[in-house]
């Protein structure tokens, strides 16, 4: 047990003192720091008390309220010995061990003592409460290791020990370092799965869509517990869902931050099935597949792509975008504004594959060109979901947060820088340009458009300069 706890925990943190296990006559097991004393010599009792002397012994609670530092750390320190034991099964054998850890219903239902976080320390029995303390305690390790990913995940353990190990911490002390490590913050995952009440319950319903010729499966997403569990009624973690097709199961990952949200997801093909967290690595308190319901509008494809960026030979004249749904606009809830200002385009719809049309126009001033679309667009009543989370990653659509009213900013840009033997402004120099400049030879005595070194004179050095740039001035 020791050499498979140390790659994940690190070297056991007495190791010059060794480590011991004496008998007592009573059940159960008590973690001395070095020395452990236990009733019998069960599997998953030796490895949780051994699991105490990182989680307990050289790193212990603060307080009684933070007492799942402790219990949780040693409860799931078993989950983690059945998956990586010699042997084992490995990721089944974790999610059987967990299965078997599910607290009582009491603690998913929401009553008073229902969270992970200990509030009632005058009562030992809560304290101590193997449902929440132990085995709710381990649940939020369990999700919070799917939340950030496994590296992740064992380096805060790994950052948490040397915070501080030899002392004392609190929940919000594991906060912050978990939420330093993951790179933002988690106070949301640990205010509605640790000091929130109960667990989710969740209710969705999905639709499989062909929209202009590609694939996607439509999610709705509702939490349905009681407003008084979790955090503000609602419970914050990523959540798999897996999506079968003709070609085989892919999972997507989502993150749910909202009772009820919407989602749109790229499919490779036709979803012939849907199934929510099938390895149940968040706690809840039941799944159910429902009737699908009308979604936010989202933003799924857009041409010009979001961050593309073009030559003044291959500049678009037109600007695509592909909603979820067939929506109402006008022209006037779409914007396009460029490095010399707005653009005046004109709006075209095709209701068949969900597809507005900006005409652009020529585009011939180098620079950032931002497209907003209003989140004034409706479909069915219900106003577009649009933000996008980075407008120069096209990997960013579908656009949205889950929820309606948002709307969608991207840019794209022009790289070329305007040629100044290119007289005539076709991103070419070419015949009619030389024919600009030999009509305007020995005759420009003030600056022009032909007295290419601004010398105030078109001669042999401006016909010089432009038959240097013939053919090949962008």
């Amino acid at each position: 047990m020791m050499e498979t706890l140390r790659p994940l925990f690190g070297v056991y943190p007495f190791v010059s003192e060794k480590y011991g296990i004496y008998q007592f006559t009573f059940g159960g097991g008590m973690e001395h720091q070095t020395m452990t004393g236990m009733g019998g010599f069960s599997e998953s009792v030796t490895v949780h008390e051994l699991g105490h002397q990182w989680w307990g012994d050289n790193v212990t609670c603060k307080t009684w309220n933070d007492i799942w530092l402790n219990e949780g750390f040693a409860t799931y320190s078993e989950a983690l010995w059945y998956e990586r034991k010699p042997g084992s099964t490995g990721l089944p054998a974790l999610h059987s061990a967990m299965a078997s850890r599910r607290p009582a219903s009491a603690a998913l239902t929401g009553t008073t003592s229902a969270s992970v976080y200990c509030y009632n320390v005058a009562s030992p029995s809560a304290i101590f409460s193997s449902s929440t303390s132990y085995n709710k305690g381990a649940w939020a390790l369990h999700t919070l290791r799917k939340y950030v990913g496994d590296v992740k995940f064992f380096q805060i353990l790994a950052n948490y020990r040397a915070a501080y190990q030899g002392s004392a911490a609190t929940t919000q002390q594991f906060v912050d370092i978990a939420s330093a490590v993951y790179g933002s913050s988690l106070q949301g995952y640990f205010d509605s799965f640790v000091l929130g009440q109960g667990a989710p319950v969740y209710s969705y319903g999905t639709q499989a869509v062909t929209i202009n010729g590609k694939t996607y499966l439509k999610l709705n997403l509702k939490q349905t517990q009681n407003t008084l569990m979790g955090k503000t009624g609602k419970f914050i973690t990523p959540i798999d869902v897996k999506i079968t097709t003709a070609s085989g199961a892919t999972t997507a990952v989502i993150l749910n931050n909202e009772r009820e949200e919407s989602f749109v997801i790229p499919t490779n093909g036709l979803a012939t099935a849907v199934v929510l967290d099938e390895s149940n690595w968040i706690l809840n308190n039941g799944k159910s597949s429902t009737t699908y319901s009308a979604i936010a509008p989202k933003l799924l494809e857009a041409v010009p792509a979001l961050g593309a960026s073009f030559e003044c030979s291959a500049t678009p004249t037109t600007a695509q975008l592909t909603f979820s749904e067939n929506i109402v606009a006008t022209g006037a809830h779409f914007t396009v504004v460029g490095p010399a200002g707005p653009i005046t385009t004109t709006y075209s719809y095709n209701a068949a594959t969900n597809t507005a049309s900006l005409g652009l126009g020529t585009l011939d001033v180098a620079g950032t060109y931002t497209v907003t679309v209003s989140d004034l667009i409706t479909a069915g009543g219900i106003r577009l979901d649009g933000e996008i989370a980075n407008a120069n990653a096209p990997a960013s659509l579908p656009s949205g947060d889950g929820l309606a009213n948002g709307a969608a900013v991207y840019t794209f840009a022009l790289t070329c820088i305007k040629c100044s033997a290119d007289l005539n402004g076709d991103h070419e120099v070419n015949s009619s340009d030389l024919g600009s400049l030999l009509a305007q030879f020995g005759v420009c005595s003030v600056p022009c458009a032909a007295d290419l070194n601004a010398d105030n004179e078109v001669n042999s050095a401006d016909l010089g300069q432009m038959l240097s740039n013939f053919g090949t001035c962008p």
